[in-house]
């Protein structure tokens, strides 16, 4: 979950418990909420739709069976599944054709696919009504302002017409995979040293996360070598952040590659073709 969603939870201090369950782990959730305390009845199960920083996606199907199961509430976080997930590109809850029984809190925000800046929470009216009237982050904020309302309005029209841009987002996802896999070798099943469960193996120095998403990370595992890359493929013209612990765990340390429904083929060939040479710079 963002940072956000953890600093207000802990805000809330001895008045809560925040528990964590493991990555994707529908039996370790099940577990925990079966150990709940019987005098813990409000109770909110959360979890991102697309992850950030792996871009995998999340059981949420099950998690909201689950949570229902035990009385919770499920809230998804479906960032980076806005715009992009679905058939209509209406996110995770579409794509998985979850009820607002199944998912009654959806958080999400204007600043990916809508490309405008902004956040929003959905759910019931009384749900909606309860936060305009009693969330003090939201009541003493300052407004949208209109022009970028309208701006956001209208992205959020378009995009469920506009198909065209999700097939080419999945184009590019398809062909930057295959040529990541012809430049620097084939898959690979993942070792156990790899680290992540999601590894895909494809030079001893080099593996891409098996992702279907518009994130695409490229494991580089050292943090100085992610900084280094990522300042070779500056120089070269390409932005791709590196992404260090703790923003992610040890020796997970990355390249982040997002590809949008703009990017030609062209581009994604520029980038793999600066990718290799600026490997070799480094090495």
């Amino acid at each position: 979950m963002h940072a956000s969603f953890l600093e207000g939870a802990m805000s809330l201090g001895d008045s809560v418990s925040l528990r964590r369950f493991r990555h994707n782990s529908v039996e370790h959730l099940d577990s925990l909420l079966k150990r709940q305390n019987a005098s813990e009845q409000d109770i909110l199960v959360a979890s991102e739709g697309v992850f950030s920083m792996d871009g995998d996606t999340a059981p949420a199907a099950e998690i909201a069976d689950i949570a229902q199961r035990h009385n919770a509430w499920f809230m998804l976080d479906d960032a980076h599944g806005m715009g992009v997930m679905g058939e209509n590109g209406f996110g995770t809850v579409e794509a998985l054709k979850l009820s607002q029984q199944q998912a009654p809190i959806v958080m999400g925000t204007f600043g990916k696919a809508i490309g405008t800046g902004g956040a929003f929470i959905a759910g019931s009216q009384t749900l909606i009504d309860f936060l305009v009237n009693f969330s003090k982050h939201y009541v003493y904020s300052t407004a949208m302002p209109p022009a970028q309302a309208v701006a956001t309005l209208y992205s959020l029209t378009h995009i469920g017409s506009d198909h065209a841009r999700r097939e080419s987002l999945s184009a590019n996802i398809e062909h930057f995979r295959d040529r990541f896999a012809q430049q620097f070798g084939e898959y690979n099943k993942p070792s156990p040293e790899s680290g992540s469960a999601n590894d895909v193996n494809l030079t001893d120095s080099l593996s891409l996360v098996s992702s279907q998403s518009a994130i695409q990370p490229i494991i580089v595992g050292c943090p100085k070598k992610a900084v280094k890359l990522s300042e070779e493929l500056k120089k070269r013209g390409i932005w791709v952040s590196a992404i260090r612990q703790p923003t992610v765990p040890k020796n997970q340390d990355r390249l982040r590659v997002t590809l949008t429904a703009t990017h030609t083929a062209q581009d994604i060939e520029v980038l793999i073709d600066a990718l290799a040479l600026s490997a070799e710079a480094i090495s």
